[in-house]
């Protein structure tokens, strides 16, 4: 039998109302339907599991990275963009507020501070602090500025405000002139 009689044949039993072929074309329409049936049963359980995907590696990773004690605070950085160049998924910074009421400088509020990336959204960062240090960076409004440190330099100090002593200074002048003090912050 060649190409051409077994199309004909195949002809015969799906488009034509002979008897003798009503049994072999109601098989073959069964077996498309269910063939039919069965892989939109499987597209469906397979988009199932795309929609509702489990706990990631990567998550698990960052949940894992925080140690007893710590939180992960997300922060905003105004020199983010600066930093995305030279910046990894973490590293050590030393954290700047911006101007604040007291000064129209930066500011340094910590030092050695573990900052991490986001790994869904890469604009976003986040600080590990101590959960009692915490308190010492929302009481900043932000954004805040960072500068990238070594790996080496380790454990996180806050900076708090230090009383300077004023030094009194006296020149002595020569014999008959008056003496001049002079107070030097």
């Amino acid at each position: 039998m060649n190409i051409e009689q077994k199309i004909d044949l195949a002809n015969d039993i799906l488009f034509t109302n002979k008897p003798e072929w009503n049994r072999h074309r109601f098989l073959i329409y069964l077996f498309l339907i269910l063939g039919i049936c069965s892989i939109g049963l499987i597209e469906k359980e397979q988009k199932a599991n795309i929609k509702a995907p489990m706990a990631s590696e990567e998550d698990l990773a960052i949940q894992t990275l925080i140690p007893a004690g710590y939180t992960l605070l997300p922060i905003e950085i105004a020199n983010s963009k600066s930093l995305d160049s030279i910046f990894g998924s973490y590293g050590i910074v030393d954290l700047f507020v911006g101007t604040t009421a007291d000064s129209s400088e930066l500011k340094l509020i910590a030092k050695r501070v573990k900052l991490l990336r986001a790994p869904k959204n890469h604009n976003v960062f986040a600080v590990l602090v101590k959960r009692s240090e915490s308190s010492s960076i929302y009481k900043y409004p932000g954004p805040f500025f960072v500068s990238l440190l070594a790996h080496t330099d380790n454990g996180t100090e806050f900076v708090t405000k230090k009383e300077v002593a004023k030094v009194l200074v006296e020149y002595i002048s020569p014999p008959g002139e008056k003496n001049v003090q002079n107070n030097q912050d």
